[in-house]
């Protein structure tokens, strides 16, 4: 297959750690940003339809934040349930389960993203 070429611009420090992870994994720019979009497209796209959905939400964020996620998830019907860690810093991070439909953990999704450093949904199989 042949490929596409087009132009990216990025912030300095984003160039300067992609020429880091391209030089310390020994492949080339185009590689890990053809994996990254890859990546991304699929996140995305496992929203674009309405469907059942289950899966982890995987989060980190400052202690402080707490509070803020416990809002958001205690009581919330798509919570399964929560494994909370302490790291050495002074961040929280969980792996919530959730389930229902994928526009509502989607919702979910976003609105822990806006307070969270990290978030990731993962699906799971099913």
């Amino acid at each position: 297959m042949r490929k596409r070429r087009f132009g990216v611009s990025l912030e300095p420090e984003l160039f300067e750690e992609l020429e880091r992870v391209a030089k310390a994994v020994g492949t080339d720019r185009s590689r890990i940003v053809s994996m990254a979009t890859r990546e991304y497209l699929a996140d995305r796209f496992h929203f674009a339809r309405q469907h059942p959905c289950e899966g982890f939400i995987i989060a980190c964020y400052a202690s402080g934040a707490k509070g803020e996620v416990d809002r958001l998830l205690e009581g919330n019907p798509l919570v399964v349930g929560r494994a909370h860690f302490h790291t050495e810093g002074d961040c929280c991070a969980e792996a919530i389960y959730v389930r229902g439909s994928s526009d509502s953990v989607w919702e979910l999704h976003a609105s822990m993203s806006r307070v969270c450093r990290h978030c990731r949904y993962v699906p799971v199989c099913t």
